[in-house]
């Protein structure tokens, strides 16, 4: 297997991204929803995109983009942020590039202040990067999902004390 670099995207990038989950996914719909988001994020918002590439070639993606949390008629403080979609080409699957990508980028979140990290994913796989049950922190997706599916990572212990409620992702995501 050639070297793998994981690197923050760039827009030489966008269209090998686009690929890259084109390829990674049934449908174009994870596709799109990364375009959409990079063009409706704004300077206040979170946006961290990492991309891995061999031989010069992008094989891999990982997106995390910011979301609140809603208690009641208000939203905690703190800051967080959603991981996915995380994508990589079939050829490149089950070599370590998906887990690559994830712990590049989780380290860059944490690095720039993001208290916790949210991921609607497959409840074997995200706990080995630090993901636990977010039912478990009294946190919930907006939909009706499996509990062992919605997870959190936290930068710090405590990084969740007083906050709980439901996770808003951006509203792009409703699409997929």
């Amino acid at each position: 297997m050639p070297e793998i670099s994981i690197d923050p995207e760039s827009p030489q990038h966008y269209d090998a991204i686009f690929r890259v989950n084109v390829a990674a996914f049934p449908t174009t719909a994870e596709a799109d929803l990364v375009g959409q988001l990079r063009d409706a994020v704004d300077s206040a918002s979170f946006f961290e995109s990492r991309l891995a590439t061999a031989d010069g070639e992008v094989v891999g993606h990982a997106l995390w983009t910011g979301v609140r949390v809603q208690d009641g008629d208000g939203y905690c403080h703190g800051r967080f942020a959603a991981l996915g979609p995380v994508a990589v080409v079939p050829e490149f699957q089950r070599q370590g590039v998906g887990s690559a990508l994830i712990n590049a980028g989780q380290d860059a979140c944490f690095r720039d202040g993001i208290d916790a990290v949210f991921v609607l994913g497959h409840p074997s796989y995200y706990p080995r990067f630090g993901f636990l049950k977010a039912a478990d922190y009294a946190l919930r997706f907006p939909a009706d999902v499996p509990a062992d599916a919605f997870m959190v990572a936290t930068r710090q212990r405590d990084s969740l004390d007083g906050v709980r409620g439901v996770v808003r992702y951006h509203s792009l995501f409703d699409g997929v």
